[in-house]
């Protein structure tokens, strides 16, 4: 059954379709605090795809249109979570009201062939790779980047953000690069190393208070960097 949202959002959706995704989300996530709180990125990417959000997702009935759902607001809460203090030099058309989330990238590509926001789509519009390096992210990782379990590659190095890496890290399966170099986020990657999901990882783990004891590279405070 699902979970009852004693406090909606202050947004209080009021349709069947309104409803039904605060009900799925709710389920999913068991966080209603969370998605009340109106200061949270949360909240804010809830209310997004509610009454901002021009793709007017219906309801999932079956596992890939939860997919689609879960993306949506992932990213949403991966943009309204790192846009602290007027961050993202570049948006990428993040939450781009009218755009599929495949195309919530640059114009042109970097100097190493790739775009900046959502670099990669699979053939079915699942993000397979994130790269927002050197883009002025400010704040913290939200925990529903674990439902974005087709990405092979994340890249967030040479930002501004803090906190630490959330467990859902763990849910990541198919990942294969993460850059989090050159940031000020603390917590123990080992977590993701003893479970061997992420082949390469970059991270700040030399003088900080980052932990990793499989990273590839391993990062000083002041951006020095080393193979080990």
């Amino acid at each position: 059954t699902f979970q009852k949202l004693d406090n909606p959002p202050s947004s209080a959706p009021t349709t069947q379709r309104e409803n039904s995704i605060v009900k799925l989300l709710l389920q999913v996530s068991g966080k209603s605090a969370l998605l009340d709180d109106e200061t949270s990125p949360q909240h804010l990417a809830l209310n997004w795809i509610l009454f901002d959000d021009r793709e007017a997702i219906s309801p999932p009935t079956n596992d890939d249109e939860m997919y689609m759902l879960l993306q949506r607001f992932a990213l949403a809460a991966l943009y309204f979570s790192t846009n602290k203090e007027k961050g993202w030099k570049k948006q990428n058309s993040f939450v781009d009201k009218s755009k599929n989330i495949c195309d919530w990238r640059s114009d042109e590509a970097d100097s190493n062939g790739f775009y900046r926001g959502v670099s990669l789509c699979d053939d079915d519009g699942r993000a397979t790779m994130i790269n927002l390096t050197g883009n002025d992210l400010r704040g913290s990782i939200p925990w529903e980047m674990g439902y974005l379990t087709e990405l092979r590659v994340i890249s967030l190095s040479s930002n501004q953000i803090t906190g630490t890496v959330p467990q859902t890290f763990m849910e990541l399966k198919k990942l294969d690069k993460l850059r989090l170099q050159i940031n000020s986020l603390e917590g123990n990657l080992d977590i993701l190393c003893n479970e061997n999901i992420v082949n390469d990882i970059q991270a700040d783990c030399l003088g900080g208070n980052m932990r990793c004891s499989c990273c590839s590279v391993c990062c000083k405070l002041n951006g020095q960097c080393f193979q080990q």
